[in-house]
């Protein structure tokens, strides 16, 4: 087994898993890992902003991906004006980052509708 000899393979943050990738005896998460995009966010922001997305609804599998990278990603694509497949590698997958788009632009968490910021008060307009 891969985290039996360290730890828990992933650990709870804000009431959701996130999983973490084993690198010499240490865990760290992806968003560790690689270099930052001018479209990331800050800490302050993300401070800003953590409060006013969904909790994970507390069944199902636990997210594998850390929602700040999501958000990272998101802003990239918005920013940059790629398209969702040219994602770079460094991010989730783009079929994962167009997911949680879509859910959050359907069910207004990012729009006129939520109490929160959104993509457009954000400057990704």
């Amino acid at each position: 087994m891969v985290g039996s000899c360290c730890g828990p393979l992933f650990t709870q943050r804000r009431r959701e898993a996130v999983w973490k990738v084993v690198l010499g005896g240490y865990f760290a998460t992806l968003a560790g890992m690689r270099k930052p995009y001018p479209t990331d966010l800050s800490d302050a922001e993300w401070n800003y902003i953590e409060p006013h997305l969904p909790l994970p609804k507390g069944h199902g599998r636990p997210r594998i991906h850390d929602l700040r990278e999501i958000l990272n990603a998101i802003f990239y694509v918005l920013k940059s004006g790629c398209q969702w497949r040219l994602l770079p590698h460094e991010f989730p997958r783009w079929p994962t980052v167009y997911h949680y788009f879509r859910k959050w632009r359907i069910d207004g968490t990012s729009g006129r509708g939520s109490t929160g910021p959104s993509f457009n008060a954000l400057g990704f307009a």
